[in-house]
């Protein structure tokens, strides 16, 4: 059986390249880099830049399928400390939309979903994906793993989130690479917007107008609709008719013949700031069979540079690697040494070499290949290699070029991808946050790569399922070097951290973050490899947290209060740890004086200058404090150095709410009212309900939330009691009536003498004509009430949880058997002449008097009165406050039910036009009684 890998398209490209559709307040701006703290003692605010900003956010993912033998997996990452909902929403092809019940995702937790198990509707087999959440940015990273088992292929749709950019554009470049003949390129464009937008999508010289309606995805075959079937690249344009991040795209090439398949990215050029690209690691040589590739697997790797922009542009490529300096000797520490100790130790330091590579001038829209592989795997013959990168300086305007790196191996099963990135286009991203696994024979290395020409740093920490953290040595990267860690690797080593702890033994899974301290300096990645079974994952979003800072940390006192509506006040006061940088820290208050913001001043908004907060409704706010703060780092050989820039501490204030479920229940129904925006350790007293009227339930629960059987409407109260005051929300209960609606009962015909005997042969006998009668039935059941006994809002009233009971309920009539009988002596001298009435008129009169009009029949007046004098109606609103006569209430409910019949009863015995007479009242002849009058 032969075996693949696939990788993911790189995150890193799509997170910073690709734009997205985010309805979400802009996290605040920031330099600030905390500063030269120990690395044994670096503090947990090590990894927060600035408050981040908690909103509602709406990420996309262009595409997945469940067509053709094709299965999809989507991926979800909660890279935050705590649990986050996320609400997943599944487009089809025509951008119809299928929500899915609300997933938890817990802290630091990967949640991998099969859509095959949760779309059951035959729509909803190939499309998009929209993933809401509430949090800061890039909380949740997520994307599908399109595969087919069957066929060894797959390939991976990301999530699409727009980080913070300065220029974006409509128009994306990818470059198209067809490794054989047999391969087939795609592209699954998606409008991720509200609008209709129109898609000029370009390969070469032949052009293609799409329109594409909000949601709507087209999957494009390059093959079938471009020509494109030989081997080799080109670039793929595109420009669209929206705004930036309107349109999202999915790339991807498969081989069905030999199991080859990738992605390839569309890039927005506008984005690159700078003339450099660089990818962090790539495959080459000989693969190790001992990680499950299968014998005589060999890796190539070609690197393909497309000039996207008008004028020649020229290439420079350039390799880094880096191998064991063996000159030098590690000094062994036991497992338990202090980390000082450790880090005092003599460890061996790598050699880092750069080879050129190539000067490549490549003309407007062309695109030029370069093998990587074959400079590496010669030097490799010498000295094993760590890791290696690649870095490409070109002549032009950034954004003019851009690259697509992948290794395969010469069957095309095994294919890896490799970000081709600008650095310094990340903007304020300074690390990454990414899942790890070590499952099931699975592998996960984290690869960083510097991309300048002077020694930078990063920070690593993993993180555990339990809340426990694992937290290396600093990291230190020599000029362009890229470096791997292997989790396995550290994990079997049990090397002590830098506060003394060791890599959980049980540990198989978690996340990772890393931390670049000096912006815009590196890339990185981790890529996630399971070799014997055919599978692999490239992560690599990244994300802005803070890095090495002097002062060391900073916080709102308290860090969260509970504020009344109309409440003003100072409730938070910022504080701040400085360190001296030798592991000294002081306690006190900011340097400078800070100003204030509020994230929701809807709810509480605050005085910018003092503080001051003023309650305006019931919701939450994060209330952030900035100061100006003078930042000190280490410089390394130039000691420190040090900026102003600003610190932020944040607390969160709650105007508590209280919210009932349903708020509009049916009589009987359960409602939950539930108390919301408290600070944790509030406590809870004196809820009440009232009705319309005085009537007045009670509990004194300390329980923030309150439920139970709702028969009466009301308003629900209760008293929140938090730190700094107090509050009474109050919520509303409407209660809806059911269907307790009594329906008349069917018009049922029954022989003569059932309930009344009509003469045969007919006779008058005063108005009556002798040949019709109907009557009307009822018999009350057994009815219960229900006394409400459950401890919440309504206890203690009394309703009829059932609908009334009737023994006997019908409307019957008979009609006289000679009227029915056409061929008797009474209907064959109803002449229908000589002043005589029809007999086929007679006998439908004589059945629309009785049953047979919605308008002139006895049946009419029934059902009619019915409608307005319904005991069913009476019924099911009928209810008694607590402590109410229980008996009286039984006899009243009888008694209301028969007056309202006896209404109805009235109603029906009025006499409707006589038998003779048609329904408007037409006079149609007279009747022939016996003895009969002859009829010429």
């Amino acid at each position: 059986m032969t075996r693949h890998l696939k990788i993911a398209i790189p995150l890193i490209v799509v997170c910073l390249i690709f734009s997205v559709f985010i309805w979400a307040q802009a996290d605040p701006q920031s330099e600030h880099v905390h500063g030269s703290v120990p690395d044994s003692q670096l503090p947990a605010s090590v990894i927060n830049r600035v408050p981040p900003s908690v909103a509602d956010r709406v990420t996309n993912i262009p595409y997945f399928s469940l067509r053709d033998g094709m299965s999809s997996t989507l991926m979800m990452n909660n890279t935050q400390v705590s649990s986050i909902t996320a609400t997943v929403t599944v487009y089809n092809m025509q951008g119809d939309a299928l929500p899915l019940d609300p997933i938890v995702l817990g802290h630091d937790s990967v949640v991998e979903l099969d859509l095959a198990s949760l779309i059951k509707d035959d729509r909803f087999l190939e499309g998009n994906i929209q993933v809401a959440y509430r949090g800061i940015n890039m909380a949740v990273s997520a994307h599908t793993t399109v595969s087919s088992k069957e066929n060894r292929v797959s390939f991976e749709s990301p999530v699409q989130e727009m980080m913070q950019f300065h220029a974006m554009s409509t128009k994306l470049n990818g470059v198209l690479w067809l490794p054989d003949a047999q391969a087939q390129g795609f592209l699954a464009i998606t409008n991720a917007s509200h609008n209709t937008d129109t898609v000029q999508l370009g390969v070469g010289s032949r052009q293609q107008e799409i329109q594409l309606y909000p949601r709507q995805t087209r999957v494009v075959d390059f093959g079938k609709d471009f020509g494109q079937s030989t081997a080799g690249a080109t670039i793929v344009g595109l420009q669209h008719t929206g705004v930036p991040g309107d349109i999202i795209t999915t790339g991807f090439v498969l081989n069905l013949k030999n199991g080859y398949s990738s992605g390839f990215a569309m890039f927005d050029s506008l984005l690159q700031t700078s003339t450099h690209l660089a990818g962090a690691h790539f495959w080459f040589g000989q693969a190790d069979s001992k990680k499950g590739f299968r014998e005589g697997a060999r890796f190539h790797s070609p690197l393909l540079l497309a000039n996207v922009s008008a004028s020649p542009v020229t290439a420079h490529v350039s390799l880094d690697y880096t191998v064991e300096d063996k000159s030098q000797t590690e000094q062994a520490q036991p497992a338990d040494a202090k980390p000082a100790a450790r880090k005092n130790s003599k460890t061996p330091s790598p050699k880092v070499s750069t080879m050129h590579v190539n000067d490549v001038l490549i003309a407007p829209g062309e695109v030029k290949q370069i093998e990587l592989a074959d400079p590496l795997a010669a030097r490799a013959s010498a000295d094993p290699i760590q890791d290696n990168g690649v870095d490409i300086d070109y002549d032009g305007p950034p954004g003019s070029l851009i690259g697509f790196l992948a290794s395969v191996d010469q069957s095309g099963d095994y294919s890896f991808e490799v970000p081709i990135q600008d650095a310094a286009a990340m903007n304020t991203t300074q690390g990454g946050d990414y899942p790890w696994s070590l499952e099931q024979g699975a592998d996960t290395i984290l690869h960083l790569k510097n991309t300048t020409d002077k020694e930078t740093s990063a920070l690593v920490q993993f993180l555990f399922p339990d809340g426990q953290t694992y937290t290396p040595e600093r990291r230190f990267l020599q000029p362009y070097q890229t470096v791997a860690i292997d989790i396995q690797d550290l994990k079997d080593s049990k090397k002590l951290d830098v506060q003394g702890r060791s890599f959980p033994s049980d540990a198989t899974n978690g996340a990772l973050f890393w931390v670049q301290l000096i912006p815009h300096t590196m890339i990185g990645r981790a890529e996630q490899v399971n070799a014997q079974a055919g599978t692999a994952r490239s992560y690599n979003c990244h994300y802005a947290p803070n890095c090495c800072e002097s002062p060391a940390g900073t916080h709102m006192s308290p860090d969260s209060g509970t504020f009344a509506v109309g409440w003003t006040g100072y409730g938070f006061e910022p504080l701040e740890d400085f360190s001296d940088g030798c592991g000294h820290y002081v306690f006190g208050e900011p340097a400078s004086g800070p100003s204030y913001t509020s994230d929701n001043s809807t709810a509480i908004s605050v005085d910018s200058g003092d503080g001051e907060l003023t309650c305006n409704a019931a919701g939450s706010a994060t209330i952030t404090a900035s100061w100006p703060d003078y930042i000190s780092y280490d410089s390394g050989e130039d000691g420190c150095g040090g900026f102003w820039s600003t610190s932020y501490a944040s607390a969160q204030g709650y105007v508590p709410a209280l919210s009932c479920s349903p708020s509009s229940a049916t009589r009987g129904d359960t409602v939950t009212c539930t108390v919301t925006n408290y600070a944790p350790g509030s406590s809870f007293s004196n809820w009440t309900f009232t009705d319309s009227g005085t009537a007045t339930v009670t509990r004194n629960v300390n329980s923030s939330t309150w439920s139970g059987t709702m028969v009466t409407s009301g308003t629900v109260g209760v008293t929140v009691n938090g730190p700094n005051g107090s509050s009474t929300p109050t919520a509303t209960v409407t209660v809806t009536n059911r269907n307790f609606h009594t329906s008349a009962a069917s018009p049922t015909s029954v022989a003569n003498g059932t309930f009344y005997n009509l003469p045969v042969p007919p006779s008058a006998t005063g108005q009556d004509s002798g040949l019709g009668y109907f009557g009307w039935h009822y018999t009350l059941g057994s009815n219960s009430y229900s006394t409400i006994s459950d401890g919440g809002p309504n206890q203690g009233y009394t309703y009829w949880p059932s609908n009334i009971s009737f023994s006997t309920w019908n409307f019957q009539y008979e009609i006289n058997p000679d009227l029915v009988n056409s061929s008797s002596t009474f209907s064959q001298e109803q002449w229908g002449a000589c002043g005589f009435i029809s007999w086929s008129n007679l006998f439908a009169q004589t059945e629309r008097h009785e049953y047979n009009s919605s308008t002139e029949s006895h049946y009419a007046f029934y059902s009619n009165s019915l409608d307005s004098n319904n005991p069913g109606d009476y019924f099911e609103s009928d209810t008694a406050l607590p402590g109410a006569n229980l008996s009286t209430f039984a006899t009243s409910a009888t008694n209301r039910i028969i007056t309202l019949l006896g209404t109805v009863s009235t109603a029906s015995d009025v006499e409707p036009y006589p038998v003779n007479y048609s329904e408007t009242d037409t006079f149609l002849g007279n009747i022939n009684y016996a003895t009969y009058t002859p009829c010429p």
